[in-house]
């Protein structure tokens, strides 16, 4: 035990008395999510228009705008969702639709009898993508819509309805991405890199034939990099209350266990891209190849729908997306992307994989 703590104390020692190392894994994910929370996440456009459609009226006029709605030139603009009217409205009060277009019991009847009908449309009048995109869309589609109906000009009018939504401060995306990402720079700046440095300098040898267990050496090094871990998922909650306003979740209390999981995971990631680097270029370029696609193919950086399509399967194959995730499940409530047991599950398994590669491929000089 005193070896233990011995070596965990010198890695500290090492890791304050690197400056550079302290500001890649604590200072700039911090940084990042400040910026993007308050000032790149108040933007809020979207790629597509999500519209809600209720439908009222099973005349010939509502098939025919149903189908021009469902048909596969639309598909390639607009995200469908058919539901009833107060579900649609609820998904829009909860920023999950850009719009909702009802199309009213009689429509096709009041139309073919000239006579001029409100079709009503809910909106979020605080959304620029609602108030531009989605209700745009509808009052074009709307006026096209007269057309069908006897070519005549006004016979469908807009009602249009105001919805206010339920609006997450834009931090509750991007500050537990970006403790995500700190737990990824951690393991591939603050791990990967320093011990092939410490390889080529032969520290790693000397190490390994000092009296001591590689695995007392190899636990007080893993166990200090998790303690950081620990220390920046407590200054990035601290940080999201106190200075970005957030509240957070029912499940808050597991903020910790999914942090420690993500820690873990990542600083064992980063001891096998350092078991693969036969040296410090090597190591440097792995890393960037890996911090580059994990930071922009994961959807931590930008929601997964500003993925251009071709790229958004690459999101599934990202330890990272789970990650973030999970972290955004717990601490703030935000949707998620998958069950908070798929993201756990994922991350257990990938760290099972990694540790036997590691060992396996593991040099201490």
């Amino acid at each position: 035990m005193k070896a233990f703590t011995a070596l965990y104390l010198a890695n500290a020692r090492e890791f304050v008395r690197d400056r550079l190392a302290m500001v890649i894994t604590i200072i700039m994910p911090l940084a990042f999510a400040g910026f993007f929370g308050m000032i790149f996440g108040q933007g809020d456009q979207a790629a597509g228009i999500r519209l809600g459609l209720a439908v009222q009226d099973n005349g010939p006029l509502s098939q025919q705008l149903v189908a021009i709605l469902e048909s596969p030139s639309m598909a390639e603009s607009i995200g469908l969702t058919v539901a009833d009217e107060e579900k649609l409205v609820e998904s829009l009060r909860a920023g999950d639709l850009h719009a909702v277009l009802v199309l009213p019991a009689g429509l096709t009847e009041r139309t073919a009898a000239g006579e001029a009908v409100n079709v009503p449309v809910y909106y979020d009048p605080s959304s620029q993508s609602s108030t531009g995109m989605g209700l745009g869309f509808v009052r074009s589609f709307l006026n096209q819509a007269n057309l069908v109906a006897q070519s005549a000009p006004e016979l469908i009018t807009v009602d249009e309805r105001s919805v206010m939504a339920e609006k997450q401060n834009p931090a509750a995306f991007y500050a537990p991405s970006m403790l995500g990402l700190a737990m990824l720079w951690l393991g591939v700046f603050g791990t990967a890199m320093p011990l092939v440095e410490m390889r080529e300098k032969k520290v790693l040898r000397r190490l390994a034939v000092a009296p001591l267990s590689t695995r007392t050496v190899l636990a007080a090094q893993v166990g200090w990099r998790v303690t950081v871990g620990m220390v920046q998922t407590i200054l990035f909650v601290a940080f999201s209350v106190l200075v970005l306003g957030l509240i957070l979740g029912r499940q808050a209390h597991l903020i910790l266990p999914i942090a420690l999981l993500g820690a873990v995971t990542f600083v064992t990631l980063g001891y096998f891209i350092a078991a693969l680097s036969p040296t410090s270029e090597a190591a440097i370029a792995i890393a960037q190849v890996v911090n580059f696609a994990m930071t922009f193919l994961s959807g931590s950086m930008f929601e997964p729908e500003f993925l251009p399509a071709a790229l958004r399967p690459a999101m599934y194959i990202m330890p990272l997306t789970y990650l973030s995730d999970a972290l955004r499940q717990v601490m703030v409530g935000f949707r998620p992307l998958f069950p908070l047991e798929v993201d756990v599950a994922v991350l257990a398994g990938l760290l099972l994989v990694l540790v036997p590669l590691t060992i396996k491929f593991w040099r201490w000089e």
